[in-house]
């Protein structure tokens, strides 16, 4: 008997048939959420992991961890798993630009009680924003000091 041959891999595809699925389009996934997700694609298309790691030039040790929910991908292996699968990015971990933010695990928003001012609270806003939302809370912020602007000149 000689070796068996390779399985082909069936070519990947966009998702059309994901109406059923839960909308994550809006919120932040986990990191077990998106295992998840990429273990539907891996079973849906029939791949193992091993299968997706030879087609997308990664580790299967990489694969295995982003399945049962223990890291997240960097960006750049991010694009590369949707390229393998045929899909978006976005479309495989919503809002990945949020989960950038997540090596220091910072909340997205917070508030902390200003100490010796009870009617004063100290903002934190972790977030990526587009400049024109960034100009219109630096106005906001502006407004507490009668319209003055602390902007460098």
């Amino acid at each position: 008997m000689g070796k068996e041959p390779r399985r082909k891999l069936p070519p990947a595809g966009i998702d059309k048939d994901d109406e059923h699925r839960p909308d994550y389009s809006r919120r932040y996934l986990t990191k077990e959420e998106f295992g998840r997700r990429l273990k539907e694609h891996l079973d849906k298309r029939g791949w193992s992991q091993s299968d997706l790691a030879r087609r997308v030039d990664m580790r299967r040790d990489s694969i295995h961890y982003y399945v049962k929910g223990k890291h997240l991908p960097t960006s750049a292996s991010l694009e590369r798993l949707a390229k393998g699968l045929g899909v978006t990015p976005e479309s495989l971990l919503p809002n990945a630009e949020i989960h950038a933010l997540d090596q220091d695990e910072r909340p997205a928003f917070s508030l902390r009680q200003a100490r010796g001012a009870p009617d004063k609270v100290w903002l934190e806003v972790n977030q990526i924003v587009t400049p024109d939302q960034a100009l219109r809370i630096q106005q906001i912020l502006n407004e507490r000091h009668g319209g003055e602007s602390n902007e460098a000149e």
